[in-house]
């Protein structure tokens, strides 16, 4: 099974409200959009008219693994499906000889998408598409040793893209605007991540052996910060982390590192490299969650008020559990803090597969994942840490197939307070065909099970930590 460093939730997009009628009202029923050997999906986008896309790759042909796209609109109908044997395949975007695997997918801004993916073994490769997954001029090739990138959109019609500590910033063609550029003078040919910062530019990252670096750039690609990355110092070594914008041009920096004892911290790096936390002129975190066991990062957004959300598990019970906090914009936390945040489960979380927290106007959902059954709950907090629904939160997935694992997950929130997730479900025995699935996660966080009556989310029978009907942890 494939694993991928998960630097960006994805967070997303201002569309339309559309009644969404076809799309399943139950815990145990999805909207299928890929059923074949062993489908994984990389990326999921709102469009300007209230669907999704789909990224999603599989070995399907004797070639290798192909890279596919579905859309789906509004109302849970799929668009671009081309399987003939009673399946579901989506369109395939490149079909090349190598293996495409699927690495990202977002927006152009103008009703269509840019895909990434690795080609072969270290080709990186960039590409504009359609709404209906036709390609749009060439693709751009960049080698990449380290086997990932990251693209983030520009806002103008471009994307910078990140990979083997290198930044590069194409415009709508495709053609270079500015770069290559280094992202730090580090010899580490590891894996990068970038951060939009809207007007400002973009912050990207890439992690040497021991040090995580991170630096500021404007749009054409000037560095704002040393070329060694300005707060190498502040992660410590070992670190893992996540960056956030600020909306002002500075970046928050989620992180966790056996140096600090394994628990979870942040700090924020403002437009011109200060950063807010200091101790006696030493770069001095503010501690997020301090306790027995290991806290780790597992999810963080802005919360677009110059603050953020952010998602880790903790062990100091002996399980794996999960927890969410809020971080205001003067960098303090909010919600619970004796406790380091809110408890959103007693049940044992997925940390294979992480967490989405996916922000709305007023608002955060949290979704995450359960195996043996493979099960995708979420809960809903109000800007002021006011749990929405029962504790425990919606049951939202949990197949009637019985799928035992699940290969990973995505998520997108839509202007309606609606959010829609897509997770690849399997079960290692051959049973059941793997699947790609997507489901619409209302506002009111309801699922109607057949037979029981609301159920399997807020307003259901449980209101526990083991939920409603429809399914169980």
């Amino acid at each position: 099974m494939r694993l991928r460093r998960r630097f960006v939730v994805p967070v997303l997009l201002a569309l339309p409200f559309t009644v969404l009628a076809a799309w399943p009202t139950n815990s145990t029923e999805d909207l299928v959009v890929a059923r074949m050997a062993a489908p994984t999906i990389d990326g999921l986008l709102a469009d300007k008219d209230g669907g999704v896309a789909v990224l999603f790759e599989d070995a399907v042909t004797a070639q290798g693994i192909d890279l596919f796209v579905e859309q789906v609109t509004a109302a849970g109908t799929r668009v671009l499906n081309t399987a003939t044997d009673g399946g579901f395949r989506g369109k395939s975007l490149v079909g090349a000889v190598n293996d495409q695997r699927g690495q990202q997918l977002v927006t152009d801004g103008a009703g269509g998408f840019y895909a990434l993916w690795i080609e072969g073994f270290t080709q990186l490769r960039v590409a504009r598409f359609g709404g209906d997954g036709t390609q749009v001029g060439s693709f751009s090739t960049f080698m990449a040793t380290a086997g990932q990138g990251q693209i983030q959109s520009d806002g103008t019609g471009g994307v910078y893209v990140a990979y083997d500590r290198t930044l590069i910033h194409l415009d709508a063609t495709g053609a270079p605007l500015a770069g290559p550029v280094s992202i730090s003078g580090s010899a580490d040919n590891r894996a990068s991540a970038i951060t939009p910062i809207d007007a400002f530019g973009t912050v990207a990252s890439n992690s040497n052996y021991l040090i995580p670096l991170i630096n500021s750039f404007t749009p054409s690609l000037t560095s704002r910060w040393t070329v060694q990355g300005a707060p190498s110092a502040l992660l410590a070594s070992g670190a893992r982390f996540i960056t956030v914008t600020d909306t002002k041009g500075g970046a928050w920096v989620v992180f966790n590192s056996a140096q600090h004892g394994d628990d979870v911290y942040v700090q924020h790096i403002y437009l011109d490299g200060g950063y807010q936390f200091f101790d006696a002129g030493l770069q001095d975190p503010q501690p997020i969650a301090v306790f027995t066991g290991v806290q780790t990062q597992v999810a963080a957004s802005a919360d677009g008020t110059g603050g953020l959300y952010v998602v880790y598990t903790d062990t100091r019970s002996g399980q794996t559990l999960l927890y969410v906090q809020h971080v205001n914009a003067a960098g303090q936390p909010e919600w619970n803090v004796g406790n380091g945040g809110e408890l959103l489960t007693t049940q044992p979380v997925t940390t294979r597969v992480g967490a989405l927290a996916l922000v709305g106007s007023n608002d955060v959902m949290v979704a995450w994942g359960a195996e043996n059954p493979a099960t995708i709950r979420a809960q809903r907090y109000a800007s002021d840490g006011g749990r929405q629904w029962p504790f425990g939160g919606a049951i939202v997935s949990t197949p009637a197939q019985n799928y035992t694992y699940l290969r990973n997950f995505e998520g997108v929130r839509l202007t309606d307070g609606s959010a829609i997730v897509g997770m690849g479900y399997y079960d290692g025995t051959g049973s059941n065909k793997p699947e790609v699935h997507l489901k619409r996660i209302p506002l009111d966080g309801l699922f109607y099970d057949a037979g029981m009556g609301p159920g399997g989310g807020a307003g259901g029978s449980g209101g526990s930590a083991g939920g409603g009907g429809g399914g169980s942890a």
